[in-house]
């Protein structure tokens, strides 16, 4: 299983106050907020922690065929590799999915997988195709494999596995 999550963090800067009352404590456990909390770039880690759980949500939604709004069921453990690179995990109930995440351009993608060892990548210009319940396949040859699509003002990503 796979998901992926861009941000575009100019958008984000203008569109989300997430220093307002109430916001961190309705999508944030008590660790992800000390985590946001002891960071030195702290809206970084804030943009992080939500991508690799809109990441592994719809990774949780693949295998799940789920649909709810659950930020506070998604709990992520993360560690800072340098300013600009994060890996982590992602727990929801009995599943769990590897994340890495990488800031680059103003945008900060994360690509969440349910086995570490799965092969992924991004296709140039992919034809997507819904599937059942509306997720998203390609066209690789004659084959459909998986796939995930993210957008956030500016940037868009698509990433598959790998046949």
């Amino acid at each position: 299983m796979i998901g992926n999550d861009v941000i575009d963090l100019a958008a984000a800067k203008k569109e989300s106050n997430w220093q307002r009352e109430g916001f961190l404590q309705r999508l944030f456990s008590e660790e992800e907020q000390q985590a946001i909390a002891n960071h030195p770039e702290q809206e970084t880690m804030v943009w992080v922690l939500w991508s690799m759980k809109e990441a592994a949500y719809k990774a949780w939604n693949r295998q799940t065929r789920t649909r709810a709004f659950i930020p506070h069921l998604l709990h992520c453990s993360v560690k800072v590799l340098d300013s600009e690179n994060f890996m982590g995990k992602v727990v929801c109930g009995d599943f769990k999915y590897h994340t890495q995440t990488s800031i680059s351009d103003d945008a900060l993608h994360t690509v969440a997988v349910a086995d570490n060892s799965q092969k992924i990548h991004e296709p140039v210009n992919p034809e997507i195709i819904k599937g059942e319940g509306g997720l998203p396949f390609i066209r690789d040859k004659k084959k459909l494999l998986p796939a995930s699509v993210s957008h956030h003002g500016r940037y868009r990503r698509v990433i598959s596995v790998c046949d």
